[in-house]
């Protein structure tokens, strides 16, 4: 086979083409299949006021703005247990817009404190009261619940309302106690 005699150009042209073809197909048939259900489900939502998707590599970045809700926990989880069903194997992320204010972000940067410290330690509970004492002292409300996946912070003043959504280290926290030593 002599392979100077090919026509190079019209090769390389038609293998260009052909991923381009490929790729665009591919993406068509994502757009329909997974992307234009997982909006349609989210507009369906009672509790969703917009949303947005977009691509970051083969994951989607799904943003959800909350309407003022009563209970973030069910809302959440019932809207992630949804866009999974559609979603199927297509990895996800959805993070949670709401309608916050300055002073409900100032807040929420004094009570994380509380939250990544219960986050470490298990000590939910504690945390809870901290985060209820801390926010009456704003003048504010706030609601924290805990599942087996997530943290979920609630704080509302007056109209506004913050929503926080965090995901719990998958391995539960373990601590070493050290008996013994050198004696000093």
């Amino acid at each position: 086979m002599n392979l100077q005699q090919w026509r190079w150009p019209v090769l390389m042209v038609s293998f260009g083409l052909t991923l381009g073809l490929l790729f665009g197909a591919s993406l068509l048939i994502k757009t329909h299949t997974v992307d234009s259900p997982i909006e349609a489900l989210l507009r369906a939502s009672p509790v969703v006021a917009n949303e947005t998707l977009t691509h970051q590599g083969d994951r989607i970045a799904i943003t959800v703005t909350l309407k003022n809700t009563d209970d973030l926990q069910r809302d959440y989880t019932a809207l992630s247990d949804a866009v999974r069903k559609v979603a199927g194997d297509t990895p996800f992320t959805m993070k949670v817009a709401d309608g916050r204010t300055p002073e409900l972000e100032a807040l929420d940067r004094r009570l994380n404190l509380y939250v990544q410290e219960a986050l470490s330690t298990g000590h939910f509970a504690q945390m809870a009261d901290q985060v209820t004492a801390e926010a009456a002292k704003a003048g504010a409300q706030a609601s924290f619940t805990v599942d087996t996946n997530r943290l979920y912070l609630s704080i509302k003043s007056g109209g506004a309302y913050l929503y926080d959504v965090v995901d719990r280290p998958q391995t539960s926290p373990t601590q070493t106690v050290l008996k013994g030593g050198l004696g000093m």
